[in-house]
């Protein structure tokens, strides 16, 4: 009910379904600053935002993020997340979300084999790139590097995994963390030099 008169209020009713959702994320990122302010756990920041890292029945990485990450809450801190998420309904960018609100002093880099730069907003910036691509990684490390964290949320390829850590590992500050997620999908499909 409340929806359908937000859209009629601010004129959305005439959006498509991708822009409706840019326009929606737009304020979620202004959301996300505000929240910046508080100190809640990036469990209740994903779930918040429904970003798929902690959802029941799927992922729980809240609770290893949080013990990770919290050393940098306050820092200013930059974080990169290879993939971005969403699909053909949506272009994603939730984690990124929950990033800039959990990070209040953080600037946080998204990259993705899709464009999905419509996503890139206050403190978020958004690169496109092929995480298989040792030479746009060297270039991503090159342009945007140093970082502190980094997440690597992408193809979920083992292959593309270790090219990713390979190729950014020398872009991480020391102290920092490098994660990847969701190991055992082999997808060997070239050697690896």
């Amino acid at each position: 009910m409340l929806l359908p008169l937000i859209k009629h209020f601010l004129g959305l009713r005439r959006l498509s379904p991708i822009q409706l959702h840019l326009a929606l994320y737009r304020v979620a990122g202004v959301v996300a600053n505000l929240l910046s302010a508080l100190p809640l756990s990036l469990t209740r920041l994903f779930r918040l935002f429904k970003c798929d890292k902690q959802q029941d029945g799927w992922h729980h990485y809240g609770p290893t993020y949080d013990a990770l990450f919290r050393p940098w809450k306050y820092r200013r801190v930059r974080l990169l997340e290879i993939g971005i998420g969403g699909g053909h309904a949506t272009p994603g960018g939730k984690s990124l979300l929950a990033w800039q609100a959990y990070f209040p002093r953080g600037h946080i880099i998204g990259a993705d084999i899709e464009d999905k730069t419509a996503l890139a907003g206050s403190r978020r910036e958004i690169v496109m790139l092929d995480q298989s691509s040792p030479e746009q990684l060297a270039a991503l490390a090159r342009d945007k590097g140093p970082f502190d964290l980094i997440v690597d949320d992408g193809s979920h390829f083992s292959a593309h995994q270790i090219v990713t850590f390979l190729q950014l590992f020398g872009a991480l500050n020391d102290g920092g963390n490098s994660v990847a997620s969701q190991l055992g999908r082999f997808g060997w499909t070239s050697a690896i030099t």
